[in-house]
């Protein structure tokens, strides 16, 4: 404790002593109760103020580009909502040899012929309106580098299209694989001449799977949809129909794989041989968005903002700028400490149904490179900084008592902050917020500190 609180004060250590032994004192005070001033510190003489009116400007703004090499499950397909428009997907991943090296289809002299390839790609859950999956599947004509890490606006070259299906997804029921009962998962033939040229590979290219992905550099799965594939407006402006399908995927599973089965025509036998897509294949996600068919188009970027919403999303798509641009004021009652500083972020009632709210937001700051990073309150832990979605309250609260003291006392060169959905590379989701224009629900800082003046 003491260490944490001597960080914090770092600034005011030229203080007297005294009054250094006052704000650790009040310190701990708030620590000992988190919602309100214990009543010790209340009858103190070091005047403490609450406040909750501080004014909040905000903005919505795109999101950057974000890491989405190799990651955990991957998210396929393409979703309208009415609100967030248009999502798109798309996956580029290497196929590779497994754990086999020098593999070998056949004897020398045996004509071999492909009989299918099925891609097989592991369910592992969804977002949304649960209506069609619709992609295609093209070989890639560009080599994924294993050093690189790719954003999630990277896309590569691809080749015409080698397979494709539209589905309803299921992800409960079992599937029959090879005479085995498999964990729910998306099936797609690929087309005979794929199938053949993997076969015919030399042994050179089946060497390990460094000579394979360079022989056969992998696959592009991409959404194929269009806003009319998925709704319809009618005259009262209601919208109706498939909304379209976000899936995760668990591209790593035993499950997801390319599987090629073959014959040999001088036997009656049949083969198979599965190329996976394990730790070691590199794997990419590419997100989209559009929203030139909805209202949110109309406040991107739209600065100052007097609209009583804020919006964020997921898949490096929009998110919320924050700042409070008189804070600093406070300093002119005399040297302030904050004793505590939480954000609470209401949502807007009624805004969430199939599409579903994040679990959890993220406040950023930006760094002294003007990279987005974390606050200092992050490293307080979970119970502090918190960030969760309270269904009670339909709010998200924040403590970042840490970083409004560096915004008065001058220590942050910018003021602002985001708003961000946590592990937004991994799943989709949105929220509508309260803005801190909403006539009856406004986004709030609750504010408590002492001013002190010592002569």
């Amino acid at each position: 404790m003491e260490n944490t609180l001597l960080k914090f004060y770092k600034p005011l250590r030229k203080v007297s002593q005294l009054s250094a032994i006052l704000l650790l004192v009040g310190f701990v005070s708030c620590k000992k109760e988190q919602d309100k001033l214990v009543p010790s510190f209340i009858d103190s003489n070091l005047n403490p103020n609450f406040t909750d009116t501080t004014t909040i400007l905000h903005k919505v703004i795109l999101d950057d580009s974000i890491v989405s090499t190799q990651l955990n499950y991957n998210i396929l397909g393409a979703a309208f909502d009415p609100v967030f428009g248009q999502t798109k997907a798309a996956i580029f991943t290497q196929i590779n040899l497994g754990n086999n090296f020098n593999v070998a289809f056949g004897n020398a002299g045996d004509v071999l012929v492909a009989d299918s390839l099925i891609l097989s790609l592991k369910y592992n859950g969804s977002y949304g309106s649960k209506g069609t999956l619709h992609f295609k599947v093209h070989e890639l004509n560009e080599a994924m580098d294993k050093s690189t890490t790719y954003y999630s606006n990277k896309s590569f070259s691809y080749g015409n299209s080698i397979g494709e299906i539209r589905t309803k997804p299921n992800l409960s029921d079992s599937v029959l694989v090879d005479g085995i009962m498999s964990a729910p998962q998306v099936r797609v033939k690929l087309d005979l001449l794929t199938a053949q040229k993997i076969l015919n590979a030399s042994s050179n290219d089946l060497v390990d799977n460094d000579a394979f992905v360079n022989f056969f550099k992998g696959l592009a799965i991409i959404p194929e949809v269009s806003y009319t594939d998925y709704y319809v407006r009618t005259d009262g402006g209601q919208l109706f129909g498939d909304f379209g399908s976000l899936v995760y995927l668990d591209l790593v599973a035993i499950e997801s794989k390319a599987t090629l089965y073959y014959h040999n025509l001088t036997s009656p036998d049949t083969a198979s041989f599965d190329f996976m897509i394990n730790s070691e294949a590199r794997r990419v996600n590419r997100f989209e968005h559009d929203y030139s068919k909805v209202s949110l188009q109309n406040v991107i970027g739209q600065s100052p903002n007097n609209s009583t919403e804020g919006y964020i999303q997921s898949m490096a798509g929009v998110i919320t700028e924050i700042e409070f641009p008189y804070i600093e004021n406070i300093k002119k009652e005399g040297n302030a400490a904050i004793n505590k500083a939480e954000l609470v972020i209401p949502v807007k009632s009624g805004s969430y149904s199939a599409f579903e709210n994040p679990a959890k937001l993220l406040i950023l700051i930006k760094d002294t490179s003007g990279a987005k990073a974390l606050p200092d309150d992050f490293y307080e832990g979970s119970t502090i900084y918190n960030g969760t979605f309270n269904a009670s309250d339909e709010a998200y609260s924040f403590g970042i008592t840490r970083t409004v003291h560096d915004l008065i006392q001058g220590n942050l060169t910018n003021k602002k902050m985001y708003l961000v959905v946590s592990g937004a590379a991994t799943q989709g989701s949105r929220v509508v917020i309260n803005s801190g224009k909403h006539p009856s629900n406004p986004m709030k800082l609750k504010l408590y500190y002492t001013n002190f003046n010592f002569n």
